[in-house]
């Protein structure tokens, strides 16, 4: 049975399967942070980030395992196919949705997830065609996806971090990029025009003079519309 299992999985894919489950880990957490984000301007584009994340994640936990080659090519599909969704939003936007042919603006989180997206499908690839070696991790691959696991623990911390700096942002920018204590003076008339004017200190707005066409002030107490 374990002979079975052995020969099932593509000898010297070791090093590739660690490093691809690695990078999906990160790019899987970016795509979940992201998805309220998505989910508010696009129902079925948050559909998709939470299915992609998820997706991503449980393909990163059977990476670790002896799979065989079937598991790999799906990874590799999976996050070429990703890839490819995020270069067509970046260069003629996506052809249906709210913001169907207008091309996204290219972000940090967004480039550090399609840059782990595109790791995964290399290494995805290189295991399913490496055939020398073996599968077994020793040293030097330990090594090596220690070092992986931290710059795609550092990448996907940063790309995190914008994504929650770009989320509070948008938030601070929903009401026209005005704030509570100029909406409060808007609606104490703070601003308006018609209270610059200097009064001296008790003086009532009903007693001031009320100018006419014709020059003359007239304190009548009785208004006079025109």
């Amino acid at each position: 049975m374990s002979h079975t299992r052995r020969r099932a999985v593509p000898r010297g894919s070791g090093l590739a399967r660690f490093v691809a489950a690695t990078a999906s880990v990160g790019t899987a957490l970016i795509h979940l942070v992201m998805t309220p984000d998505h989910w508010n301007e696009w129902t079925l584009a948050g559909v998709f980030f939470v299915t992609t994340g998820v997706v991503q994640t449980v393909w990163a936990v059977l990476a670790v395992w002896p799979g065989g080659r079937a598991l790999m090519a799906l990874g590799a599909l999976v996050n070429l196919g990703s890839v490819g969704i995020w270069a067509v939003s970046r260069t003629v936007g996506v052809p249906f949705g709210p913001h169907a042919w207008i091309p996204e603006p290219i972000g940090l989180t967004d480039t550090v997830a399609v840059a782990l997206e595109v790791v995964v499908a290399v290494c995805a690839v290189w295991a399913v065609l490496r055939r020398g070696g073996h599968a077994e991790p020793g040293a030097p691959v330990i090594g090596a996806v220690v070092v992986a696991a931290l710059a795609v623990a550092f990448s996907t911390a940063v790309a995190v971090t914008g994504a929650s700096e770009h989320t509070h942002g948008t938030d601070a920018h929903s009401d026209g990029g005005h704030t509570d204590g100029e909406r409060e003076g808007a609606g104490t008339g703070a601003n308006d025009p018609a209270d610059s004017t200097e009064r001296a200190p008790g003086q009532d707005v009903s007693s001031e003079p009320e100018d006419t066409d014709d020059g003359h002030e007239h304190d009548d107490g009785h208004d006079h519309e025109h």
